[in-house]
């Protein structure tokens, strides 16, 4: 095995990182303000990805136009978890229990609403480059895994710049903080939830693309990323994005490592191994922050 080898392998697991990023950091940003986990986001993801699938036959493989799409698609229906799921609850409950069996059941709704619709017929997304590999030296690598690497670091970084230099970042950074003190000034607590869940669900529609783009589409996604969300979540440090990113990069790394040395069957095992040896050596996650509330 030579350098270029092993090059192409870190490069491959940097963008399956960076596509945990964008569905842990999204993850993250409703944990943040919330405190609790939405196991729907993964629902969320796979119906961006199969309205984006459906989109491609009315634009054709235009991967920007359709990125745009499926991510205006995860966030409007990100809304409709809110409203359908959580809203209410936040209003007249504090019981975590009840936020993490309302977001179980919707996940396991939309999931299956697009089993209903789809199952039984495999579908995947046309080929958006005209060349799918690219050599540079003697170095070939996926177009879709550099696209992916290009477009995760851009949102993440719009996200970024939104949280630390407008209104609405500052907003959602005092809700994360303490939601009665934003109320009380004069912040529109309800407004902030939606942006966020918004934010967090095109997050989750971009995700959904890429996904498709890279495996056939199945309901049964959903539920695999709505773990590896999870997991990213909880190493990098509940409710932290920072520690969802690094977290995320640390995943996609370590998969692909997994891959070579115990092959593609039994690297789940692998990974899933070694995250519960790194909870063991910091149980509060990378990035070091755990509130008793938060679950």
């Amino acid at each position: 095995m030579n350098v270029s080898y092993y090059l192409q392998l870190l490069i491959g697991g940097i963008s399956n990182g960076a596509m945990y990023a964008v569905i842990g950091v999204g993850w993250a940003l409703i944990f943040s303000i919330l405190k609790f986990s939405n196991f729907a986001h993964g629902g969320t993801m796979v119906c961006a990805a199969y309205l984006g699938m459906l989109a491609t036959r009315v634009v054709g493989a235009n991967l920007w136009l359709i990125l745009i799409f499926a991510a205006l698609c995860g966030g409007i229906i990100n809304i409709f978890v809110e409203l359908i799921s959580f809203h209410r609850l936040r209003q007249s409950s504090k019981q975590v229990l009840l936020f993490f069996v309302s977001s179980i059941t919707m996940g396991m709704l939309l999931q299956n609403l697009i089993a209903l619709r789809f199952s039984g017929i495999f579908y995947s997304y046309p080929n958006f480059f005209k060349q799918r590999f690219v050599t540079v030296g003697s170095v070939s690598f996926d177009m879709s895994n550099f696209m992916m690497l290009v477009v995760s670091t851009v949102v993440i970084g719009i996200l970024v710049l939104v949280l630390q230099k407008t209104r609405l970042g500052i907003a959602i950074r005092a809700l994360s903080m303490d939601a009665r003190t934003t109320s009380l000034m004069g912040i529109n607590v309800n407004l902030v939830v939606m942006v966020t869940f918004f934010a967090a669900g095109a997050l989750a529609g971009v995700a959904g693309v890429f996904v498709g783009i890279r495996t056939i589409l199945s309901p049964q996604i959903g539920g695999l990323y709505t773990v590896k969300g999870f997991m990213v979540c909880v190493i990098g440090g509940l409710g932290s994005l920072n520690g969802a990113l690094f977290a995320a990069l640390l995943l996609g790394l370590v998969e692909t490592a997994f891959s070579v040395i115990l092959g593609t069957s039994l690297a789940p095992v692998g990974t899933f191994f070694f995250m519960l040896i790194l909870l063991f050596l910091h149980p509060q996650g990378l990035a070091g922050t755990f509130a008793a509330e938060k679950a």
